[in-house]
Formats: C-alpha cells, sequence, structure tokens
C-alpha cells in the first residue's frame, strides 16, 4: 500500500481535535461566544436562552436564572424565554415563582 503524501487531511485532524477537547474547555468557549453574542446583538432571544440552557446544564441554575433575566429585560415578548425562566424555578424547586413567573407573562404578551 502506498502512501499519499497530500497533506489535505491535517486540517481535518485539527478538527477532530477540538472535537475532542475536554467538556469544561469546550462549554467555556460556548460560553465566551454567547457572551460576546449577547453584547453585540442583546434583543435577540435565542443568543439569551442559549446562554441559560447552557448554564443548566453546566450545573449552575443562579448563572441561568441570570441569563434568563437580561434576556427578558431586553426581550420581552420571547416567549421561549419566558417559558426557560419558569422551567428553571419549578425544577429548582420555586414551584410558586415558576406559577408567578408565568402570570408576568399573560400581560406582555398578547395572544
Amino acid at each position: 500500500m502506498k502512501l499519499d503524501h497530500n497533506h489535505d487531511w491535517f486540517p481535518l485532524c485539527e478538527k477532530s481535535r477540538a472535537a475532542r477537547a475536554p467538556e469544561s474547555v469546550r462549554a467555556a468557549q460556548e460560553r465566551a461566544l454567547l457572551e460576546e453574542g449577547a453584547r453585540r446583538f442583546p434583543y435577540f432571544d435565542k443568543l439569551h436562552l442559549m446562554r441559560g440552557q447552557l448554564e443548566e446544564r453546566a450545573g449552575r441554575p443562579d448563572a441561568a436564572r441570570a441569563a434568563y433575566e437580561a434576556g427578558l429585560r431586553r426581550c420581552l415578548g420571547s416567549a421561549p424565554l419566558w417559558v426557560a425562566a419558569a422551567r428553571l424555578e419549578a425544577a429548582t424547586g420555586a414551584v410558586g415563582k415558576a406559577r408567578a413567573r408565568l402570570e408576568q407573562v399573560r400581560g406582555p404578551i398578547p395572544t
């Protein structure tokens, strides 16, 4: 078998190495990208939602709550943000706070 000395596969190895990076490194990179995106596009609700979900996956409910709150201050009409914030409260055991959160949303978002 003859080896091909074409080095086009080097970039593929680098991508593969980046995909195998430890979870904490990938999470830190994702967090940095989402924070930068939220600074540049503060009214894009998906960035705040993704940041909150990242923090939830990392087991940091206070950081997730802060991400959702920041998103809700700027994107008052985002139903997915309201629902995610309420689900976070319910998951942390604050069912009353989750119910109050959903009651808050009934006013600002027209049906």
